[in-house]
């Protein structure tokens, strides 16, 4: 379990002036190229979670309270909200509010820890996000008097999902389990990793005090980032070519910038020490069979909890070819695992073809 309690630490929103310095804010305006952050900020245990809730509308313009419940939307590593932008309008047309949100040291979630509450380099734990989410869920539920009824949780976001429901289905929980879980590419199995990162696997303590210390070595995380980003989009394995090259370079930009490689832009102030504390401390490889087997365990333990997991078949940062069989597998050994394979996609598919994926999530959620 995480450290700290909701009721310790009263969960209020809060204005971006009492989260970030100006300095910061200019950073992240930079980095995102916005105006500054949609939606609200919400106080919380660990730091800040900023959150968009979006809702149907009345014919008069008005937002309402959706027929259907609350869908959660938890991102990857590296990315925010920005992520779910189309999906989030097709689920709202389809009558569910949406909850979109960053975790720590992304987009405009901060994690505020530590000494003075200023070290944003931490031990990114699962724990952590299940904290965050599950603070999330106590705040949105009381104010929008709607009840989650699922969740979409992309590469990390997919551990995000199934570590929640975890711990949720114990007796000591705060809430229930989330009744309807999409995996989608789930970080549950990962590609070999570049240098960096498979050295975090092995010395994650050490590394994480050097860049912490050494601001020069941080190239290194963001580095490794972009090659493993080359991963992301699926290639086409007679051209080795790029299926979707407009998406692929359109996000590469976007990390170009979050990472301070354009011009006359400023670097995201979080974003580095978010990618390297959660690829270090969730997404090692020593810890990822723990996560399949929380999978399993919730399988197991409740039943009522119907998991999809979608899977596009070039993906290579979550290995497609290499792991479908032991997924097909769980698909016949339990009633409620389903499993979808999208043709010609890659790890990054919501980036690719949200409107293709989408078709593949809405018939599981109004189902289950």
């Amino acid at each position: 379990m995480g450290t700290g309690s909701s009721s310790e630490n009263a969960l209020r929103v809060v204005p971006s002036s009492d989260v970030f310095s100006n300095k910061e804010m200019v950073a992240l305006k930079s980095a995102w190229d916005d105006n500054g952050p949609e939606g609200s900020l919400l106080k919380d245990r660990h730091g800040f979670t900023h959150y968009i809730i979006d809702r149907p509308t009345s014919k008069k313009g008005m937002m309402q309270p959706s027929t259907k419940g609350i869908i959660v939307l938890s991102h990857g590593l590296g990315t925010s909200v920005r992520v779910y932008h189309q999906l989030a309008a097709i689920l709202v047309d389809d009558g569910y509010t949406v909850l979109r949100y960053d975790f720590y040291n992304h987009g405009y979630s901060k994690y505020a820890g530590g000494l003075f509450g200023k070290d944003v380099w931490i031990k990114y734990t699962v724990d952590l996000f299940v904290d965050q989410l599950e603070d999330l869920l106590l705040h949105v539920c009381a104010e929008t008097k709607e009840t989650v009824v699922g969740i979409v949780g992309h590469s990390t976001g997919g551990v995000v999902a199934v570590a929640s429901n975890a711990r949720w289905r114990t007796k000591e929980a705060k809430r229930d389990v989330i009744p309807s879980v999409v995996l989608a590419n789930p970080a549950l199995f990962l590609f070999k990793k570049p240098f960096v990162q498979a050295s975090a696997d092995m010395f994650p303590k050490t590394l994480l005090f050097l860049f912490k210390i050494i601001p020069f070595l941080r190239f290194l995380v963001k580095k490794n980032y972009e090659e493993a980003g080359e991963k992301g989009f699926a290639i086409d394995p007679r051209t080795n070519q790029a299926v979707y090259p407009d998406a692929k370079n359109k996000q590469s930009m976007v990390t170009r910038r979050c990472f301070g490689r354009v011009k006359g832009e400023k670097e995201h102030p979080f974003i580095v020490p978010g990618i390297y504390g959660a690829g270090a401390f969730t997404l090692s490889a020593k810890l990822l069979a723990g996560h399949r087997e929380l999978l399993l365990g919730n399988l197991t333990s409740s039943p009522d909890s119907k998991v999809h997991w979608i899977w596009g078949n070039l993906d290579l940062t979550v290995p497609y070819t290499e792991n479908i069989g032991e997924a097909e597998g769980w698909a016949k050994n339990y009633d409620n695992f389903s499993l979808s394979t999208i043709d010609r996609l890659g790890h990054e598919f919501f980036f690719e073809d949200t409107e293709r994926v989408s078709k593949d999530i809405l018939p599981f959620l109004n189902k289950s």
